[in-house]
């Protein structure tokens, strides 16, 4: 819901996105319902328009993503109808063919070893395709890129092409042999890779027998191939064990749908130097110096060519702190478009509030839980401003955010981005990089590691990343397809590698700051953002989209000041997947 647009005097002259509404229903308080399952043709006699998710044009030929979904998976060429677990064991199978194998949390793909030929935990490579295939029978069908290539009918390919077993003296294990040998699988609504046929019956310490349960494919450990194991490290076998949660939960994903996840890797590129040998080192590529330029059409009025977003999440009181402390620094009101999380359940107080700043456009999405990558991309839809201001819901103005200072760096220079940092903190600005740091391939933010200041506006330097404050292009950050739908959190560090691999530029600021008045985090709101399982699930999705194994973030204070490659002292803030 959009609530609250009055009839506006100090209305810019920019179009915004509630310009549709008809001057009867300016003079009146509007809610515009935006419940994206509903028709659009309900809307149409109301002269309101319904929100439609994002889609970016792209500045070259390449297609962008619609950044509001998630890549396929499972639906995409899947037949037949929904098998839930306890129907597991009933036809029809749900089919499916030539898609990648992943599993859901690890995020990383089934493939055969070249030398055991047991099936494995690895890395989605987007150049060496491993595809699989469902057949209605039942037999999961394995076709490598080679035989793809050479395949000219599908049906008769399949009838060749090795099927998934259980390995004849390693069982549970799989491996690849003939479909006369093949277990019989189905999808079921988990989703899990099930077996159509349970266990036979199972004897317990009494004495007793209890009938067997199905099995599902699931990755585990050499040391102990019976129980499912979620944090399954590169290599680790893939056996028919009992079905355990996030474990054995799979997706399935187009080939077209991978390539489109690690864009930025298939995209890359710079060169492979150094001790940096695997493919993310290519993003290592530095982006160009920043570029003096002269202004053509300058910003004379910020509330014309700035608009405010946030992302919150069930926090209206802290979007209207935020409303507040513009309107007492600036001593104007600002476009602000917040987005928040479904359904529209806030108190009658709260839309109280929210009507004291009718330039505030307080969106509720079609979701619950949408995250801040996609609450950011429906907000970043509704821009009509050439700029935007990313701030968080609990951030306060003070005397030193200079929006103006920002806006005259992004017209005198060919920077897409001008970030500043939190009151009382720290620089924040600093070098993103890939390497082995951790004695692993893996993704590293070496905070205050810049390439060199702004001579033209002190107190700013070049840098790869800045903080969560930033003044920024719009069709820059369209151009690179805005945030990762995927990442609901942990988003931070992959938008500035989109950035870098894009080649678009970002200047810190030292001087340019927002007061973080954070509250402290409980319940949902708490779990939404720092619940340990879905947090480990968001930094294996970061990880997975450049195929390393580790990320860990340096502080100014630790950069080792004698090495001639950035390095660390010590890696206190790290994740390490094996």
């Amino acid at each position: 819901n959009i609530l609250d647009h009055k009839n506006d005097n100090n209305i810019d002259n920019h179009q915004n996105p509630l310009d549709s509404i008809s001057e009867t229903h300016r003079d009146e308080t509007v809610v515009l319902k935006t419940d994206l399952s509903f028709p659009r043709e309900q809307f149409l006699t109301t002269g309101i328009e319904t929100h439609t998710p994002p889609t970016f044009s792209s500045s070259d030929d390449e297609e962008m993503p619609k950044t509001d979904e998630k890549p396929k998976t499972l639906s995409a060429d899947i037949n037949s109808p929904d098998i839930s677990d306890s129907d597991s064991l009933a036809l029809p199978i749900r089919t499916f063919e030539n898609m990648r194998l992943l599993f859901w949390f690890s995020v990383r793909c089934v493939v055969p070893d070249p030398t055991s030929k047991l099936l494995t935990v690895s890395h989605c490579e987007p150049n060496s395709p491993h595809l699989f295939s469902l057949l209605s029978t039942g037999e999961l069908v394995y076709k490598s890129s080679s035989s793809l290539n050479n395949q000219s009918d599908s049906s008769s390919s399949d009838r060749q092409s090795p099927c998934v077993i259980e390995h004849p003296e390693l069982k549970p294990l799989l491996t690849l042999g003939s479909c006369l040998n093949a277990v019989k699988l189905n999808l079921t609504s988990t989703p899990f890779l099930q077996t159509t046929e349970p266990q036979p019956e199972i004897k317990t310490y009494t004495g007793r027998k209890k009938p067997g349960k199905p099995r599902c494919l699931s990755p585990v450990t050499d040391k102990n191939v019976t129980i499912a194991n979620k944090k399954s490290c590169l290599g680790s076998p893939i056996a028919l064990t009992e079905c355990m949660g996030t474990a054995s939960k799979v997706d399935i994903m187009s080939e077209g749908d991978m390539q489109q996840s690690k864009k930025e890797l298939v995209n890359a590129k710079g060169h492979i130097t150094g001790r940096c040998v695997f493919p993310a080192c290519k993003l290592n590529a530095p982006v160009p110096p920043v570029i003096m330029k002269n202004t053509t059409n300058p910003c004379r009025v910020v509330s014309q060519c700035v608009t405010v977003l946030t992302k919150t999440a069930k926090r209206p009181h802290l979007v209207t702190r935020l409303a507040e402390s513009i309107r007492s620094v600036r001593g104007e009101d600002l476009r602000i478009i917040s987005y928040d999380d479904g359904p529209d359940d806030l108190e009658g107080t709260a839309w109280e509030k929210i009507r004291q700043y009718p330039k505030l456009d307080y969106v509720i999405g079609p979701e619950p839980d949408m995250g801040i990558s996609v609450g950011r991309n429906y907000a970043l839809e509704l821009v009509k401003t050439p700029y935007f201001l990313l701030v968080d819901d609990d951030h306060v103005f003070t005397n030193r955010t200079n929006i103006e200072k920002m806006i005259d760096v992004l017209e005198r220079t060919d920077t897409s981005i001008v970030g500043g940092k939190f009151e009382g903190h720290s620089k924040f600005g600093g070098r993103i990089q890939f390497g082995n740091y951790l004695k692993t391939q893996t993704l590293s933010l070496f905070s205050g590691l810049c390439d060199g200041n702004i001579t033209q506006f002190p107190g700013c330097e070049q840098c790869d990343s800045t903080s969560n404050i930033f003044l920024a292009r719009t069709q820059d950050i369209r151009d690179i397809g805005g945030w990762t739908a995927e990442l609901k959190v942990t988003e931070h560090t992959d938008f500035f590698v989109k950035m870098k691999a894009a080649q678009k530029k970002v200047v810190f600021c030292d001087d340019i700051e927002v007061a973080n008045k954070q509250e402290k985090m409980k319940g949902a709101y708490h779990n939404l953002r720092y619940g340990k399982e879905r947090k480990d699930h968001m930094v294996s999705i970061l990880l997975s989209r450049y195929n390393v194994n580790g990320f860990y973030w340096c502080s100014r204070w630790n950069l080792d000041p004698e090495s001639k490659n950035p390095a660390c002292r010590s890696y206190k803030q790290k994740e390490v997947h094996c």
